[in-house]
């Protein structure tokens, strides 16, 4: 090979190492993305979790109201007549 072809493989290479290394994230980089990843997840399955039980209390509530407004709607009936 002449020495210009090894000049230009040579320049290739080390234009390649470079986009490399700038182009691609360190150990520590994705473990932080994946840190930072897992922490919103956690919060998401936080909110899930509290909406479950606001709306698990809110049915609760719901049913004892239709059951106090059955009981006076039956005595509103039963005085009627």
């Amino acid at each position: 090979m002449s020495e210009e072809l090894l000049n230009k493989i040579l320049i290739k290479l080390i234009d390649l190492d470079v986009y490399v290394r700038e182009h691609t994230a360190t150990k520590e980089e994705m473990q932080a993305s994946e840190d930072r990843m897992l922490t919103h997840i956690d919060g998401f399955i936080k909110l899930h979790e509290t909406l479950d039980l606001e709306l698990v209390a809110l049915r609760s509530k719901v049913d004892r109201v239709e059951e106090r407004v059955g009981k006076i709607e039956m005595r509103l009936s039963m005085a009627s007549t």
